[in-house]
């Protein structure tokens, strides 16, 4: 696991991040334990498999390619084949609020190693001038181990390619990945603040009863 995403795990092992994945998803007190062993063992799995590119594109873009890795779909898939539903659906879940704080360290990241800060995303499909169909030669050019389908769905599932608009003004704000979205009802919904502040609701440091669940 690179710098980054060793970012990203220690966020994730914090207990602000399982509770704040319990409200958004309406789990309750007694998913809780559950959660953690689901989380647990997803952060295990990106261990050796969690992975990020970032190439240089024009106009002060680059092209980012985030993965967690193939373990995370094998995990969900050894909980499908032996039934287990509820913890393939908190693989999900988990991957999916990991991805967010992967999105806000990156920002940090790009901010505190470069001379550049993030202005905004730009998701492939969402203009013409970023059309789905350049995907298969961003993944390639990520030095990644990640594919796409003929139907661009990308492998490993957990996985999100776009370009980043980037900017010297250090007073800048990055949009966030919900820019040009309608759905503020949407439970995902990421404001400017929280995507550049790194979600610091995060920072709280594990309780000895789930750091025990975690083996620290």
């Amino acid at each position: 696991m690179d710098g980054l995403f060793e970012t990203v795990a220690e966020k994730c092992r914090t207990a602000g991040f399982l509770e704040n994945v319990m409200t958004k998803a309406h789990y309750v007190s007694e998913d809780r334990e559950l959660l953690f062993d689901v989380l647990d063992g997803i952060l295990r799995k990106m261990e050796d498999e969690a992975a990020w590119s970032q190439k240089n594109s024009d106009n002060q873009q680059c092209e980012i390619v985030m993965t967690l890795g193939a373990g995370v779909d094998n995990l969900q898939e050894e909980y499908l084949k032996t039934g287990r539903l509820t913890e393939a659906y908190m693989v999900e879940v988990l991957a999916s609020e990991i991805l967010l704080v992967a999105y806000a360290m990156l920002n940090l990241w790009i901010k505190e190693h470069t001379e550049f800060v993030v202005a905004r995303y730009y998701f492939l499909g969402a203009d013409e001038k970023h059309p789905l169909e350049h995907l298969p030669s961003v993944l390639s050019r990520s030095g990644l181990l990640v594919t796409c389908t003929e139907g661009y769905c990308m492998l490993p599932k957990k996985s999100v390619a776009f370009y980043a608009q980037l900017t010297t003004d250090p007073n800048t704000l990055c949009e966030g990945i919900c820019m040009g979205c309608n759905r503020t009802d949407c439970p995902n919904h990421m404001t400017t603040a929280s995507i550049n502040s790194g979600n610091r609701t995060l920072d709280r440091p594990l309780t000895y009863g789930y750091a025990k669940i975690f083996g620290l």
